[in-house]
């Protein structure tokens, strides 16, 4: 059952007024957090929907991702926030963080060094 039909179902059920919110959980293995929040929103008169890609991406110019690309290339160890404000753009570090995600450019993993053993280690 995806998130939706859930959040529906909690929608029918509370505006009939014949269950309580904890009821609705059991009976329908909803969370409990999830029949209060759709009883929030309802409550607030806010739509149920959530919009995918309701974000900004229009804040990063196709320049602006060039030089985040560069920036990342040649110093990989640098923090999304830091190439946010050293690239002077208005996008959040979590849009970035999708662009950097979607051109499958990956933070390089601290290379380990193993130990030696200490038969090799102290041998002749």
């Amino acid at each position: 059952m995806t998130q939706y039909e859930k959040r529906e179902i909690v929608k029918t059920l509370l505006q009939s007024g014949k269950l309580l919110p904890r009821e609705i959980s059991v009976n329908c293995g909803i969370s409990l957090a999830t029949v209060y929040n759709v009883k929030r929103r309802l409550d607030e008169g806010v739509p149920l929907s959530h919009q995918k890609g309701a974000g900004k991406p229009n804040n990063l110019r196709s320049s602006i991702k060039l030089s985040i690309f560069h920036r990342v290339r040649c110093k990989p160890y640098l923090s999304l926030r830091t190439l946010v404000n050293r690239t002077g753009s208005k996008a959040s570090y979590q849009t970035v963080r999708r662009v950097l995600k979607d051109k499958s450019y990956n933070k390089p993993h601290p290379v380990q060094i193993h130990m030696l053993s200490e038969k090799i280690a102290f041998t002749g």
